[in-house]
């Protein structure tokens, strides 16, 4: 398990220009910033299908959402509600952050726990508003399957995958700039 700075240090299983995903132990971290396509979700569920064949142990989920979309498509949607499904009892805990801010944040939010109420969860779940409060909700889930781990390392592992989502990012735009400048010169 690497560490930096003696804190945990997150290595993501995979990152693409819309979000990164890993494991620390038996805590897996999702984060989400932009449009993720059909394809890639359902990448995602391949990955989580190996994961949960090669552990029996429950692990504690954390998923942090950077609101810049409104909507997801049917087909988007379905596959993260197959992904819950499929998943939802391999979790002891888990929580999902929608860092939108106002009335759109607050209406995803509302959505997401109304569903939690409708069909609920066979483990405790949060919808939260910033990345603090559902690691204190959380903490002590991840202890119980992690051991002991300081509050602002795991808020820090949540940055080190938005990091790698926005470094992929960035280089993508800039191949994208390149190719359109050889395009034109």
């Amino acid at each position: 398990m690497a560490t930096a700075h003696g804190r945990p240090r997150i290595e993501p299983d995979r990152v693409t220009e819309s979000f990164a995903i890993g494991n620390w132990k038996r805590l897996t971290l999702w984060v989400v910033d932009g449009h993720t396509p059909v394809d890639e979700l359902e990448s995602l569920r391949q990955l989580s299908q190996e994961w949960r064949e090669a552990t029996t142990e429950k692990v504690v989920s954390l998923i942090v959402l950077h609101g810049r979309r409104t909507t997801m498509s049917g087909p988007e949607r379905r596959s993260v509600m197959n992904m819950i499904n499929e998943t939802k009892h391999t979790r002891l805990a888990s929580a999902t952050v929608v860092l939108g801010r106002g009335l759109i944040g607050s209406a995803h939010r509302s959505i997401l726990t109304g569903m939690s109420i409708i069909v609920p969860s066979p483990h405790p779940v949060k919808i939260c508003a910033e990345v603090s409060e559902a690691i204190d909700f959380l903490h002590p889930y991840i202890e119980t399957v992690c051991g002991p781990v300081r509050h602002n390392h795991i808020e820090l592992m949540c940055h080190d995958l938005h990091g790698a989502v926005c470094a992929r990012k960035l280089l993508a735009e800039q191949a994208r700039r390149r190719n359109e400048t050889s395009y034109e010169g």
